[in-house]
């Protein structure tokens, strides 16, 4: 069922509420409220602006009605409510998903059978092949769901002291002014899957796009020492340092929590079958 649209920071306020307890301690729920509030105001926009959702059906769903790409806030039970969205993967039209932005309260395993339904029953008419939801759960938690995303993340000036007396005289941080390396910085990331892009998660963070080792590197033992030196390199040691990485992608995890850093959440798929 299809309720009234929340106020953007009452949808804060509910993703506030599914983050990790430890995040909780970095950052005054206040300041981080503010936060949630400003990044939530998209999902009202795209609940609400008829113009945006006229857009995205020209480019989408040309046959159906600029409504049917509008966010729905649904009942997926007596008391559990979602911020449902289209999604496509990388822009891809072929790749359509439904997005669970917020939801009212941290779900559990136990309600995915209604958040499935709901889902399928708000954009099933778009094949999406699988919802997406946000906990702070550990990987593995939830049986019968993909890994997605992983938030890895710490505050600066802890990662700071982390590695630094035995990072390896060899690395060094070096802002580039020139194109010497462009093309083996090219050749870094066509060997990997960088089709992702980092939340802050309501922090005052630096995000983290990409850290890639290039690949006749790897093995080394460098992958934890990348997030020591840029903890150095950052100005102001009070923000958090947060990035994402694929659940898949056990080395990068790994190296990221070696260096300091904390799994503090992610995103799980669950198929709709619609697709």
């Amino acid at each position: 069922m299809d309720l009234g649209i929340p106020a953007a920071r009452e949808l804060g306020l509910c993703f506030l509420a599914a983050q990790h307890p430890l995040t909780r301690l970095w950052v005054d729920d206040a300041v981080r409220l503010d936060i949630l509030a400003e990044q939530c105001a998209d999902d009202v926009q795209l609940a609400t602006d008829m113009d945006v959702a006229a857009s995205r059906a020209r480019r989408f769903a040309p046959d159906l009605p600029a409504e049917a790409l509008l966010n729905r806030w649904t009942a997926a039970s007596d008391d559990l409510n979602a911020m449902l969205s289209m999604r496509w993967e990388g822009g891809d039209p072929d790749k359509p998903f439904v997005d669970a932005t917020v939801t009212s309260r941290p779900f559990t395993g136990d309600d995915l059978p209604v958040l499935v339904r709901a889902g399928a029953e708000v954009f099933g008419g778009l094949r999406p092949r699988y919802l997406r939801l946000w906990s702070a759960a550990p990987p593995g938690r939830f049986a019968g769901t993909r890994p997605d995303r992983r938030f890895l993340a710490a505050p600066v000036g802890r990662l700071r002291a982390g590695l630094e007396q035995s990072v390896p005289s060899e690395l060094m941080l070096t802002p580039t002014r020139e194109l010497d390396h462009y093309q083996d910085a090219g050749a870094a990331y066509d060997d990997i899957d960088h089709e992702h892009r980092a939340e802050s998660l309501g922090m005052p963070a630096y995000v983290v796009q990409e850290l890639v080792l290039a690949t006749k590197f790897r093995g080394c033992g460098y992958g934890p020492h990348l997030t020591t030196l840029l903890a150095r390199a950052l100005p102001d040691e009070t923000r958090v340092l947060v990035g994402a990485i694929h659940a898949r992608n056990q080395g990068a995890r790994q190296a990221a929590e070696r260096g300091g850093r904390t799994d503090v959440g992610g995103w799980i798929q669950v198929r709709l079958g619609t697709g």
